[in-house]
């Protein structure tokens, strides 16, 4: 369902005039109208929306507004990010069945005077896919072969994968599945890649391009990759290895889609490997050693007796992410943190037994309901958003159901062990339709996550409009050795601004802007894929200390601009 028009009396009416009964029927609705789920689950979610928003609505009403008391029924649940997914434009859009055809559109386009533009399983912000400068979109879905060299004494094992190969199942492309995703057939063979991001639909060639990265500074992606092969922006095929030392080798893994097609890459394999981890949820303040009580990390401070700053917590756990829920009156901080182990449990002699990470509780045997009941509260929050006590006490409330503090201390931590494939990933499971979510993600040296922290905790407690209905994620990712990655030149700690894309209300790149404001002066590099400030380019030459050199090979690369695409450039 589309935003509501500007003049909608949930737009037009000041805070204290809502009326809340119209929430309701605006996401019922919205629910009904939504696509490809079962009707059954609708109706089921339904009710439990109506039960837990009737009451809602009745303490929002003006009057009550104003003197806001009693308490809600709750249930748990608990949302979890995704990234906003761009739908493809009704341009023209190829399936070459091969590199030759690849080779044949890009020449055809060099004739013709056209632009091309690759397209994956649209994981970037819509506009940093296509836009109406493109003449040719294409989809390289039917480049997904998959040769593995398998390891010898003397070297290690290796995979050279199509760029439009799914890194595991894409549930929005019915020609994806798990049997023919990169992941799946490495992990059958015996062998791993030591990182991945929390999601993993996308495509090895959009991954790579983009400059993304999993959430360790143990372990990089980039590190085992060893081969790049493009089509060149002239219809050519160009090879890099990074053992032949060519230095435009390192140019060309982090290239936006500016170089050409890229076709296939090699990536160097590890044996495959469990990981084994927890998870807590624990208010922000006080530092402390039971989660129950207080954070296991100092997230504002350098770090205290046996409770580390978030820069050592990040440095010190092969795998983590934070997740911090800074609404007045929440506050709250999930810490997820984990480590590879062996397959084999050296104390039983056999594989380990396996403890789903879970983020969701399922209802009626599914997550969708769990998913539409926190797109509805949400949703609600979103509409019935106000700067004053009613509004915060509502806020903490429903977003403490989804963040419910961790009991028992550390013995009542979640607990989860299974394949590195399946948990490294641990946002999978949502719907990027149900829960979509856009992101600006600003990467910073990793030295100054405290100040960063302390900055971000000024802006929430100064900036209402800031805060908005979701949560700030933060993680770090190990150095880069590709020129235009947001790690080229040191380890960094990533912090994702999230808007939750199915608000009613709002607008991403509004609500973004007071993040880029507070750290402009820190020099702060973006994601590639994600919401950049349209100004970003201005000083982006100096962020990037290869700039002057990638372009070069880039004027190199695709010397007609076949591959010109505003929305990168603009950033360039």
């Amino acid at each position: 369902m589309a935003p509501l028009s500007r003049d909608n009396p949930l737009c037009t009416a000041p805070p204290s005039e809502r009326d809340p009964s119209l929430v309701l029927e605006v996401i019922k609705e919205d629910i009904l109208d939504f696509p490809n789920k079962d009707k059954d689950q609708k109706v089921q979610s339904l009710k439990l929306i109506e039960e837990l928003l009737n009451p809602i609505c009745s303490q929002l009403t003006p009057k009550a507004r104003a003197s806001p008391s009693g308490s809600l029924t709750r249930t748990h649940t608990q949302p979890r990010q995704v990234l906003a997914r761009g739908p493809e434009e009704a341009l023209n859009i190829e399936y070459p069945a091969n590199e030759a055809a690849v080779q044949q559109l890009i020449r055809s386009a060099v004739i013709n005077g056209r632009t091309v533009r690759v397209i994956g399983s649209g994981h970037s912000v819509a506009t940093a896919i296509s836009d109406p400068t493109t003449s040719v979109l294409i989809n390289i879905k039917n480049l997904r072969d998959i040769q593995i060299t398998p390891a010898t004494t003397s070297a290690k094992a290796q995979v050279t994968v199509g760029g439009g190969c799914h890194l595991g199942r894409d549930p929005e492309d019915p020609d994806s599945t798990l049997q023919n995703s990169l992941l799946n057939t490495i992990n059958a063979a015996g062998y791993a890649l030591p990182d991945l991001g929390g999601i993993t639909h996308q495509t090895v060639a959009g991954f790579l391009s983009t400059g993304s990265a999993g959430g360790s500074l143990a372990d990089g992606l980039h590190d085992n990759v060893i081969a790049l092969r493009f089509v060149n922006g002239l219809g050519e095929i160009v090879e890099y290895t990074k053992a032949s030392n060519n230095p435009e080798f390192f140019a060309a893994g982090v290239a936006m889609g500016l170089f050409g097609v890229l076709t296939s890459v090699t990536f160097t394999l590890v044996e495959n490997f469990f990981i084994q981890g927890t998870q807590t949820i624990s208010p922000l303040l006080p530092p402390s050693t039971n989660p129950t009580e207080g954070c296991p990390i100092d997230v504002l401070g350098p770090g205290k007796d046996d409770i580390p700053s978030l820069q050592a917590h990040l440095m010190q756990n092969q795998f983590t992410r934070v997740i911090w829920w800074p609404q007045e009156g929440l506050n709250r901080l999930t810490v997820w943190k984990a480590q590879q182990i062996p397959v084999i449990n050296p104390a039983t002699g056999e594989e380990w037994q396996i403890k789903e990470y879970e983020e969701l509780p399922r209802i009626f045997g599914s997550s969708i309901p769990t998913q539409l009941i926190a797109r509805v509260m949400l949703q609600a929050l979103n509409l019935l958003e106000a700067d004053d006590a009613a509004y915060k006490e509502l806020a903490a409330l429903l977003l403490g159901l989804f963040n419910p503090i961790t009991q028992g201390g550390e013995d009542g931590a979640q607990k989860f062990c299974d394949w590195w494939w399946r948990a490294l990933p641990m946002d999978n499971e949502i719907s990027d339709t149900i829960m979509p979510v856009s992101f600006t993600e600003l990467w910073f040296p990793i030295d100054q996550t405290e100040g960063i922290m302390n900055e971000l905790n000024v802006l929430f407690t100064t900036d209402f409009a800031a805060v908005g209905n979701f949560f700030t994620e933060v993680y770090a990712a190990r150095e880069s050795p590709f020129w235009m990655s947001p790690s080229y030149g040191g380890n960094k700690v990533r912090v994702d601004a999230t808007w939750f894309t199915a608000n009613k209300k709002g607008d991403p790149a509004e609500f973004f802007k007071p993040y880029w404001s507070t750290f402009e002066k820190r020099g702060y590099k973006c994601h590639w894929g994600k919401y950049t400030p349209d100004d970003y380019g201005v000083g982006v030459k100096g962020r990037y200390q290869k700039y002057d050199e990638w372009m070069k090979v880039r004027e190199k690369m695709d010397p007609k601009q076949v591959s010109t695409f505003t929305h990168t450039l603009q950033s360039l």
